[in-house]
């Protein structure tokens, strides 16, 4: 029983961290989207 309980919580942890890598990824990449659409605005 233990080991099913340490399997889920592992499972758990887990898909929370690879759920905020995510949007932490994504946030990164609008970001520098945004920043480089900008600096290319300025230079026309």
């Amino acid at each position: 029983m233990t080991t099913l309980w340490l399997m889920l919580a592992t499972t758990t942890c887990w898909f929370l961290g690879a759920l905020l890598s995510r949007t932490r990824a994504e946030n990164l990449y609008s970001n520098a989207n945004q920043h480089w659409a900008s600096e290319r605005l300025e230079s026309q």
